[in-house]
Formats: C-alpha cells, structure tokens, sequence
C-alpha cells in the first residue's frame, strides 16, 4: 500500500513538473535585442540611429538631434507622434535614413505582452489610439499600419514574437525578420 502511493506521488508530482516546464517554456521573456533586427545602412546614405530604453526616447532626440530652425527638426519633428508610441516600449532601436532619394525608417521594440497580443491580432492597442497625430489602422495583410505627415509615413507594424517590428514598406519588414532569423547582435556603428 505505502509503496502504491510512492509511486502514484511520484507520477503526480512528475507530471506537475512536466505540466509546468511545457507551460513556462512558451513564456520566455524576448532574448533577441532590438538592435538585431535593424538593417544596416548603405555607407554613402546619412542617417539617425538610436539604440536605447523607450522611455527615453523623445528626450534624447528633442534634446540632441532636433533643431527646429534647421532642416533636420523640420524632419524630425514629424516624428513627435511616432516618439510617443515607442516611449511606451522597453528597448528600443531606430535608424532613420535617406537613400534611394527617400526617407526610410525601421524600428524594433520589446513592448507589453498587452500591445503584442493586439498587434498579433491586427487590433490597435488601447495606448496608441489615443496619440494626436497619428492615426493607426488595420492593415489588409500582417499587422497595423500607422499614419501620420509624410514623407516618414505610412509605416507598417507587426508582431516578431516578445518585439514589434516597424518599417516604411512590407520589404523592409520582410528583411528585419529575416535578420532576426538568421543572426542574433546588432548595428555596428562606428563608436561602438
């Protein structure tokens, strides 16, 4: 009798333990760094990168990189809307860049599961409907597509397992997955 309820503890207590690894290994927390995802620039093209906490985000760039008397603020004032939404992701990387005689943008977050579940769903998260000047809506393919002053805009968005991933065009969102795959790291850049 004693030696019957060792063993049927023993698959009980197994079984919880297995029940619990198959139900924790899907809730990792994302690994991969935002960084990894962004394409590198063509060397001739100028360019704006930014690898950091998104809380921080619309300080640094309002403070460092926008002048508004000068070219560069008109250009990235328009990107006040878009600072907002990513100030409420964790890490986050943007490269901003001008080649092929247009402005591209790609940009990776880790965001709340939250905002995750409703990108994977093609929904607009709660936080981001209410961002004045930006307008989001449903895409006919993967994901959201957000919309604001050109040129920097439309810009595609979509969920990358624990990260949004966001890009001027649909081949530049296939790329950052593609990157995503294949190499974990990040941009290098030059003062790295």
């Amino acid at each position: 009798m004693r030696k019957s309820l060792t063993i049927w503890g023993a698959f009980l207590i197994g079984g919880a333990l297995l029940m619990a690894i198959l139900f924790f290994a899907g809730r990792q927390p994302e690994a991969r760094l935002p960084g990894s995802a962004i394409p590198r620039p063509e060397e001739s093209a100028p360019y704006v990168y930014y690898e950091g906490e998104g809380a921080g985000f619309s300080s640094y760039f309002m403070n460092n990189v926008v002048d508004e008397r000068g070219i560069a603020g008109r250009f990235t004032g328009r990107l006040v809307p878009f600072f907002r939404l990513l100030e409420q992701c964790g890490d986050t990387a943007l490269l901003v860049t001008w080649q092929n005689n247009r402005v591209t943008l790609t940009a990776a977050a880790t965001c709340p599961r939250t905002m995750l579940r409703a990108i994977g769903k093609g929904t607009i998260p709660e936080e981001w409907a209410t961002i004045p000047g930006l307008s989001v809506q449903t895409s006919e393919g993967e994901g959201l597509v957000l919309d604001g002053p050109a040129p920097l805009f439309p810009v595609r968005v979509t969920a990358d397992g624990g990260m949004v991933l966001m890009a001027s065009s649909q081949e530049e969102l296939a790329s950052m997955k593609t990157m995503l795959a294949s190499a974990p790291g990040r941009i290098v850049t030059a003062w790295s």
